[in-house]
């Protein structure tokens, strides 16, 4: 992720917006030019494990390795699993909760 992050020094963040909404942000952003992604996790969603593995996979989907997905507002442990498992290749927290950091 640090070539892309030096190269484009840009991210889209994806927070709140509605899953119907998501795929043309990201390929809006994409034909823009936006290859580094954050897909956050939410407070306000009740499934947002759910919502937040299927919007990374679905960024890998269409763009493969040619876009870095990170996932955000990382505040569980069971966080880092579900995006890892979805191909998130880092985390972003907003605390320093030891528990996080361990896995």
């Amino acid at each position: 992720m640090g070539e892309l992050i030096q190269k484009n020094k840009l991210f889209l963040i994806l927070r709140n917006q509605p899953q119907e909404k998501q795929e043309r942000i990201v390929e809006a952003a994409y034909e823009g030019g936006i290859r580094l992604f954050e897909v956050t996790f939410s407070l306000l969603d009740k499934d947002t494990e759910k919502h937040t593995a299927e919007t990374i996979e679905m960024i890998y989907r269409k763009f493969g390795n040619t876009v870095e997905c990170a996932a955000g507002t990382v505040l569980k442990p069971q966080y880092v699993k579900t995006a890892a498992e979805a191909g998130a290749t880092c985390i972003v927290a907003p605390n320093t909760d030891p528990e996080v950091g361990r896995c």
